[in-house]
């Protein structure tokens, strides 16, 4: 009662803390009290131990992803270092032009920021677009669905590809994107290079060549010398990343479960501390 009529009066316009002195409080002799504080802690330090236990959890799991692609990456038969600059150019995106600004309504030109980007692909619920007058002035500084992006500035070494729909649409001047060379786009899928650069062994490069001066930034000629494990097989990588969306498919599945065991466990709390008020624990 006293929660409920608490956020009753704190969501009404001119609440003071002199309404608090309006709130009934049950109040049992002193002994009880103790009984029921005691009873309260011990339900609650359970919570507590099954929340950590949960969040060690959901540590593990997070895990799983990079433990994978690092097993796969690093027993790779066949494999042949190369450099990125070997296999493709490497190019930066565009901020927009001086006094320039987003478009009021979507419009056919995407604008792809770093906080749109997800690892492995890019999240369309908050997207920007640009003007046509403003897009003809950076329409040099798009990507591709073949290319592969990476977050230069901000937060770093977040990689992905677009999807489809989302072809053609303008970069940030916080992401580069990878374009494969001619002699090399029938011979590299771009999610083979993607996952390579979000493995263990990739983010190590990433993280060496990532220069912190006053603000941390990954320089476009450094991730030329990124060099990864290729393979003369299409249909090898094929199945590569056919093997790894089906691990991070499962590694999906298991956080959504342990992420709703963490709701139940907030619930759990709240319904403790209901409970023990209504004189009912």
């Amino acid at each position: 009662v006293f929660a409920a009529n608490c956020n009753k009066w704190i969501g009404q316009a001119g609440f003071s803390v002199d309404s608090l002195s309006e709130v009934e409080i049950p109040l049992p002799d002193i002994e009880i009290q103790h009984q029921i504080v005691a009873r309260i802690e011990a339900l609650l330090s359970e919570v507590r131990e099954m929340r950590e236990i949960n969040q060690r959890i959901i540590g593990d799991t997070r895990q799983l992803l990079g433990a994978f692609l690092n097993q796969i990456f690093e027993n790779l038969p066949g494999k042949e270092n190369k450099p990125i600059d070997e296999v493709g150019f490497v190019k930066g995106g565009k901020r927009l032009p001086k006094g320039e600004n987003f478009a009021i309504q979507p419009t056919p030109y995407p604008y792809l920021r770093v906080t749109d980007f997800r690892n492995f692909g890019i999240d369309e619920s908050d997207l920007r677009y640009l003007t046509p007058e403003v897009h003809a002035q950076i329409r040099n500084y798009i990507i591709s669905d073949q290319d592969v992006f990476i977050s230069i500035a901000g937060t770093i070494g977040l990689v992905g590809t677009v999807p489809t729909h989302l072809n053609g649409s303008n970069l940030t001047e916080n992401a580069a994107k990878i374009v494969f060379r001619p002699e090399y786009q029938d011979k590299i899928k771009n999610k083979y290079l993607m996952y390579f650069l979000a493995s263990p062994q990739g983010k190590k490069q990433i993280e060496a060549r990532t220069k912190a001066a006053g603000q941390p930034k990954l320089a476009l000629e450094r991730i030329k010398t990124i060099t990864f494990p290729y393979i003369d097989s299409i249909i090898q990588q094929e199945l590569i990343i056919e093997k790894i969306e089906a691990v991070q498919s499962e590694v999906t599945e298991m956080l959504r479960a342990q992420q709703a065991d963490e709701t139940l466990i907030n619930q759990l709390e709240e319904s403790i501390l209901a409970q023990a008020f209504q004189g009912k624990l």
